[in-house]
């Protein structure tokens, strides 16, 4: 992973998830796919570009490797034609996918069933 990417932990979800509360904000998307993914995976990464609001979360397990997308904007054409991400939560040239089509396409991947 590059350094720009911080593995992250429970402890640093729940803190995000209190402040947002205190605010009066719901848990951000990727919050909560963090939380949901955490018992399923080896390790969480967390990319938070400088320059847009948009997460990047890659999550592994074994040697299987998926980043995510997260964002309240449409992806750069180019960034999302050289698929710069393994799935993109938000609005797409191709749609607009939730949380729930990133947590299937993951689950998927992991060879998991879906049980949620």
């Amino acid at each position: 992973m590059r350094n720009s990417y911080k593995p992250i932990k429970m402890k640093y979800l729940l803190h995000v998830e209190r402040i947002k509360a205190e605010q009066g904000f719901p848990p951000p998307k990727y919050i909560q796919f963090c939380k949901l993914m955490f018992p399923y995976t080896d390790e969480i990464f967390l990319y938070e570009s400088k320059s847009t609001v948009s997460k990047y979360v890659t999550v592994v397990r074994g040697d299987i490797k998926i980043k995510v997308r997260f964002s309240n904007h449409q992806a750069n054409r180019m960034k999302e034609a050289i698929q710069d991400s393994d799935f993109y939560v938000g609005r797409t040239t191709k749609g607009i996918f939730n949380t729930q089509h990133a947590i299937d396409f993951v689950f998927k991947k992991f060879g998991l069933e879906i049980d949620l």
